[in-house]
């Protein structure tokens, strides 16, 4: 990839760019890919539910105060990502 980029640096005009069809046919219409959202949405499930457990079980053990901001942050930060 890095020779395609010198040459092309060096000799813009060289070949041109083909634009390829991707195969969507209904822009309208949306489609997830599920098989790859699954465990990504396990993930969410289980961060989610690892910072209600934290939250709920705040009163019985209070080991470092600083935690339960650092997860609320970490699990915020991959639910939106």
């Amino acid at each position: 990839m890095s020779l395609t980029v010198v040459r092309t640096f060096f000799n813009p005009r060289n070949k041109p760019f083909k634009v390829t069809p991707k195969g969507i046919d209904n822009r309208s219409r949306i489609q997830p890919n599920w098989p790859l959202m699954r465990p990504l949405l396990v993930l969410l499930v289980l961060s989610v539910g690892g910072v209600l457990r934290q939250v709920w079980s705040w009163q019985e053990v209070v080991r470092n105060p600083d935690s339960l901001a650092v997860n609320v942050f970490w699990a915020t930060y991959n639910g939106i990502l």
